[in-house]
């Protein structure tokens, strides 16, 4: 008898340790690259010209699903799958003066781990922190000279010169509320790259990524 009660005891606990809810979200966010270094010499170290590029939010879009494992009411662990569009827009300033714009476009298989602690059980605001895994696979350039007024445009593959997985720590927090048989929730999370996701790319030494995102879902 002792024993059975220690098995149903046994599975109680189990169960609510890793007590279930699926996942549908989806989004918007913007990204932007931490270019290293900003400023830099041209090929021609005589001539001495100065070319200084600056980082711009790019739109993009998120979405996915996931599964969160809850260990108490309130403290939980969240994985998710994402397809995730990253990037960034940026201008080459030559000698101070508008020269090239760029648009990189950035495609990623997103997966974050997440601790998620609510504030309260039910309908709550919550606060959440970890890491996002990320396979890339897809990296493009668009480049317009501004001299030309944007009429010639260059289009550059990347990926050779890109790394496969990136790495990041998420940061957000959000609002869920709780209804009949599902919840719904919205969400802000900041993505900040660790990895230089660049092979040899001159003139830079590396590419971070960072995104902020806003993201919409349901949990059933």
């Amino acid at each position: 008898m002792k024993k059975l009660i220690f098995i149903l005891l046994s599975m109680a606990i189990v169960s609510e340790t890793f007590a279930q809810e699926f996942k549908l979200l989806g989004g918007s966010n913007f990204s932007q690259y931490t270019f290293t270094p900003e400023t830099y010499y041209g090929i021609d170290l005589e001539s001495g010209l100065e070319f200084r590029r600056t980082s711009k939010l790019k739109k993009g879009v998120l979405v996915g699903a996931g599964i969160e494992f809850f260990f108490t009411r309130n403290i939980g662990v969240e994985i998710d799958l994402l397809y995730f569009q990253k990037g960034s827009n940026s201008e080459v300033f030559r000698q101070g003066i508008p020269y090239i714009k760029n648009e990189h476009s950035l495609e990623v298989f997103s997966v974050p781990l997440l601790l998620k602690v609510k504030l309260r059980p039910d309908s709550s605001p919550y606060i959440l922190g970890g890491f996002e895994f990320s396979y890339i696979f897809s990296h493009n350039s668009k480049i317009s000279f501004v001299e030309l007024l944007g009429q010639d445009r260059d289009e550059a593959n990347l990926n050779e010169r890109t790394k496969n997985f990136d790495f990041a720590v998420v940061l957000g927090g959000g609002f869920e509320i709780k209804m009949q048989g599902f919840s719904f929730f919205i969400e802000g999370r900041y993505h900040l790259g660790m990895r230089n996701i660049i092979f040899d790319y001159y003139p830079f030494e590396s590419i971070k990524t960072r995104s902020e995102v806003l993201l919409f879902g349901i949990k059933i």
